[in-house]
């Protein structure tokens, strides 16, 4: 029922050969149609209002105002000094003091990334989409995969001390904690591609005024950080609201480090893809990796192949923390954090090259 309000329910039944029962008289093809040429006539629409030029100011003249500084002489003669403007008689009264953004006289370490802390997090607060769909992406994702997700049982491989067994678990409740993964890496390596991609210029400026390439990058990544906390905590909200997980911190702290690893796989794939090509790419590498390399909803667990992607210690922690009462699995922990400590190794690198070799 709730997919029906979607522009593809329609095509993907006549595509599947299946008749919908509820098209009415338009019928499944006319449905399709009728939403294909209505989007694309509001996007036209909207193309057109956006490129439109803007209207000539209308009313009148302010006073004091001179057409003389924008009029070209006739005849090629210097203008004369009584023909240029005037400037007031207090220029002090009318020039504007402009406060930087960032401050780089502090050489301390700590003042020059606290000023591009509180720069980046002043400029993106700004931006309430941004936050708007960091909070509402995994709302959403996560509530509709779980809602269309089949309540049936299925088997799970578990340690719990010493033991190892097979549990049969809701396949809804599987696949409620291993999106929140698929969703927190996605959206966290796309804050991370496009916070480093977006202050490139700037950063390079802030390098060349004086701050250390470590500072900036360290408060680049405080941003990072502080968009990947919020993501998370909203995706493990939304899933645990349906199931509840069996330990709490540890079910989160999993989240967390896939999300903080993805995030710096953003950082990484930014300079060398730019924006619309290192999101397809984080996109591919997260599905990839997350969804299919360390998923448990296959009959055999997640395949061996995902051994050596990014994700795979983390994960482990994970299903340990959704499914049983007692963390065991210290071994996988500290396989997920050597792999974040060696992305943000080579982040740093990256960083320290790219701004630093634009110094004069």
């Amino acid at each position: 029922m709730l997919t029906r309000v979607f522009p593809l329910h329609f095509p993907t039944l006549v595509l599947t050969s299946q008749a919908s029962g509820h098209a009415g008289p338009l019928g499944d093809v006319g449905w399709s149609l009728a939403w294909a040429v209505g989007l694309a006539a509001l996007a036209v629409a909207r193309l057109a209002a956006t490129t439109r030029p803007a209207p000539a100011p209308v009313g009148p003249v302010p006073s004091g105002a001179t057409t003389a500084a924008v009029r070209a002489p006739a005849t090629g003669r210097p203008t004369a000094a009584a023909d240029r403007p005037t400037p007031p008689a207090d220029a002090s009264l009318v020039a504007i003091r402009a406060r930087p953004a960032i401050a780089v006289g502090d050489r301390s370490g700590l003042g020059g990334v606290g000023a591009v802390l509180r720069a980046g997090m002043r400029e993106y607060r700004r931006n309430r989409l941004l936050w708007a769909l960091l909070v509402g992406v995994p709302a959403v994702f996560i509530g509709l995969a779980i809602a269309v997700t089949v309540d049936e049982p299925g088997p799970v491989a578990l340690v719990d001390g010493a033991r190892r067994f097979t549990a049969m678990l809701s396949q809804r409740r599987m696949h409620a904690a291993n999106m929140v993964p698929v969703t927190s890496a996605f959206l966290a390596g796309l804050a991370g591609l496009f916070i480093v991609t977006g202050s490139a210029g700037g950063d390079r400026r802030l390098v060349l005024a004086g701050l250390r390439p470590r500072e900036v990058l360290a408060g680049r990544l405080g941003v990072i950080g502080a968009a990947t906390v919020v993501t998370t905590a909203a995706a493990v909200t939304v899933s645990g609201a349906w199931y509840p997980p069996r330990q709490w911190v540890v079910f989160a702290g999993a989240n967390l480090l896939i999300a903080l690893t993805y995030a710096m796989v953003g950082v990484l794939v930014g300079p060398l893809t730019g924006r619309l090509g290192g999101l397809y790419l984080i996109l591919l590498l997260a599905f990839i990796d997350v969804g299919l390399g360390q998923t448990v909803m296959f009959p055999g667990g997640p395949p061996a192949w995902g051994a050596f992607l990014p994700a795979r210690g983390a994960s482990r922690v994970l299903i340990d923390g959704a499914f049983t009462a007692r963390f065991d699995q210290v071994g996988y922990l500290r396989l997920g954090l050597a792999w974040l400590a060696a992305l943000t190794a080579a982040t740093a690198v990256v960083y320290q090259r790219r701004t630093a070799s634009r110094r004069s």
